[in-house]
């Protein structure tokens, strides 16, 4: 969690518009909970009824993101696991990806899915099994 809250600080200073993106919606809001306690206000969980709130950091699940746009987007537990290699997983991470404007960042445990390769140039390693399973 240290990364994705560092990533956070530094997208402040440039971005209005952040995402945090899970593909588990009950992981999604348990984040935007631990968050919340660790910088604050600022962080909420939105569904696809709501507008994005500019200078918050929006969490959401992936089914909820298609048609959202965001400057900045971290996604959360792009590993193989959640992502396998076929077609279903391919669609969902292409729209994933596609709501950034401007960066993309992933995180992964273990191995980052195939999926990936060629598309997100900044992609980390957890530290932790709580760096990314939340």
């Amino acid at each position: 969690m240290l990364k994705i809250k560092a990533t956070i600080r530094e997208w402040r200073k440039k971005y209005k518009r952040i995402a945090i993106i899970h593909k588990d919606e009950k992981k999604a809001k348990k984040l935007v909970d631990y968050l919340t306690t660790e910088i604050g206000k600022g962080v909420v969980y939105i569904n696809p009824e709501e507008d994005v709130k500019p200078g918050f950091v929006s969490v959401l699940a992936s089914y909820n993101s298609k048609g959202m746009e965001f400057d900045g987007v971290i996604l959360v537990n792009v590993n193989e696991e959640s992502f396998p290699k076929d077609d279903l997983h391919a669609r969902l991470l292409y729209v994933l990806l596609t709501r950034a404007q401007q960066e993309v960042k992933g995180f992964y445990q273990d191995k980052p899915s195939e999926l990936l390769d060629g598309y997100v140039k900044q992609l980390v390693k957890a530290t932790s099994k709580f760096d990314d399973i939340l």
